[in-house]
């Protein structure tokens, strides 16, 4: 039988032998984990991408960019950097945000905020728009529009628009049917058929 003392690694037997592939030490200093990152530019780039849903374009170009750094961070990370999906996402929702403002612009660009007589007129295309009295309505305008001489009233509240329409219940104007046409706190008065289906076009 051959006499072998076993002991600890820190024995004199085995004192002269290099450590194992399993001993708890990288025998390749180059060898690491499999890579998990995520880039921190994709994250900032869905963020900034849900954000344009609501803010436009302020952060929708952000978006874009970011999200456009980000791809090229991961790509030169050789697969060290993942995030790909995020950052495309943020880019795309960047681009959705973009297109929304734009929308928007081009609505309230064409239907601009109405707060007068002279705003309806202005908005109506009427021509020669000179100050009315109308007693109720807040503020009134005449102009001439389609052949016609209407009036423009403006109403500051919704009693004032109620007690209007009592008033002028019962008003025909010869072969037209309604004479008065009422908008979201504004009335035109027209005495012409063709004036009032004219007006009504314009104001839709």
């Amino acid at each position: 039988m051959s006499e072998f003392y076993g002991g600890n690694a820190g024995n004199e037997v085995f004192r002269d032998f290099s450590p194992g592939p399993h001993a708890g030490l990288d025998t390749d200093p180059r060898a690491v984990g499999a890579p998990d990152h995520i880039d921190k530019g994709a994250k900032a780039a869905l963020t900034l991408g849900l954000l344009s849903l609501v803010l436009g374009i302020v952060t929708g170009l952000p978006a874009i960019w970011v999200g456009r750094k980000s791809l090229q961070h991961i790509a030169a990370s050789e697969g060290d950097l993942r995030g790909r999906r995020l950052a495309s996402t943020g880019m795309g929702l960047g681009c959705v945000g973009i297109i929304l403002t734009s929308v928007v612009w081009v609505y309230l660009h064409q239907h601009p905020r109405l707060n007068s007589s002279v705003a309806v007129a202005n908005q109506l295309g009427c021509a020669d728009v000179q100050s009315a009295r109308n007693f109720a309505a807040s503020n009134s305008v005449s102009c001439s529009f389609h052949g016609d001489q209407v009036i423009v009233s403006w109403f500051d509240s919704q009693a004032q628009e109620n007690a209007f329409k009592e008033t002028n219940q019962h008003l025909k104007a010869g072969a037209v049917e309604s004479p008065i046409i009422y908008g979201d706190s504004w009335a035109i008065s027209c005495t012409k058929a063709a004036a009032c289906e004219a007006a009504r076009k314009a104001m839709r």
